[in-house]
This record gives structure tokens, sequence and C-alpha cells, in this order.
């Protein structure tokens, strides 16, 4: 037997070389790839079934807490009911005012506050926010928006705050 030398000792190929599969190696190819994906237990394979119930109990939570919360919301009485005067239906504020009061700082004497506001809708019942301290609360239509209540609290005649309560 001889050797060539030639074919010992050959230079190194600049280019890899590529190789030509047929499709009957790549339907192999894959094959063996989805059996090595199946044996690896550190990634789980995606099971389209259990992703699609997981989504629906999902949903069905979401859903079943809206409906809950709906009902809660319904269940609360309006706030005029609440009010410890009678309510004076045709008092409303504009955004004028509105804004003009919202430029009004915390602690003001509560006179500055009531000479700008008309009227209120109806006086809330007291209520003691900080100890010994009671709070007066004046209730507050908006002309603009019917379903949002102004509610302005007055800490030993001084203007102590706002807040808005939005109805259902």
């Amino acid at each position: 037997m001889t050797t060539h030398p030639q074919n010992v000792h050959s230079p190194p190929q600049s280019k890899p070389r590529r190789s030509r599969q047929t499709a009957h190696t790549r339907v192999n190819h894959s094959s063996t790839t989805s059996s090595r994906i199946k044996g690896d237990r550190s990634a789980p394979p995606f099971n389209l079934v259990a992703a699609l119930i997981s989504s629906a109990v999902i949903l069905g939570a979401v859903g079943l807490l809206g409906s809950i919360t709906d009902r809660w919301q319904t269940q609360a009485p309006p706030l005029p009911h609440t009010c410890s005067s009678t309510p004076r239906p045709h008092q409303a504020l504009s955004r004028e005012t509105l804004l003009q009061l919202l430029a009004i700082p915390e602690r003001q004497e509560a006179s500055t506050v009531r000479q700008l506001l008309s009227e209120p809708y109806c006086q809330l019942p007291a209520i003691e926010i900080r100890a010994g301290v009671s709070a007066e609360r004046s209730l507050y239509t908006l002309e603009f928006d019917p379903k949002t209540w102004l509610v302005i609290l007055y800490e030993e005649e001084e203007y102590a705050g706002y807040a808005f309560d939005i109805q259902p």
C-alpha cells in the first residue's frame, strides 16, 4: 500500500464544507430534534390546550370579580342620601368656579372658600379625621359632570382640602 504524501499533509481548507441534505435526511433530522426536545426536562413542551384552559380560567375570574364589584357599587347608597341637610338640587359648580377653588391653598380661612362657592348641594355629617378635630363637609355637584361630586372639607374654620367622588 502506498500512501501519497499530498493526502496525508493536506493544507486546511479555507471554506467550510456545505453538507447536502436530501429531503429524507431533513425529515430524519427534524424528527431527532423533536425527540431531543421531548426528552429535555428543563424546558417542558408547549401545551396549547393547557394554555387555552388557563386563559379561560383567568378571564372568567376577572369577569367574576368585575361583576362582584359592580354589584357592590350598585348596592352602595348614593351620596345625597347621606346628607345631614336638605339637598338643593339646582346648586352646581361651573368649571370656572372649580378652577378658582383649586387655586386656593389649604389652611386658608373657610370664609374665603365659602365666599367663592355658592350654597352647597348639601351638608354631609361631620367626621373626625384628626384626633379631637371635628371636620365639616360640604357636597357640591358639577355642572359639566353630574356623576361627579366635590366634597369640601373644613376643620375649625379652615379650608382643609377637597375630594372628588365619582358615582357609577
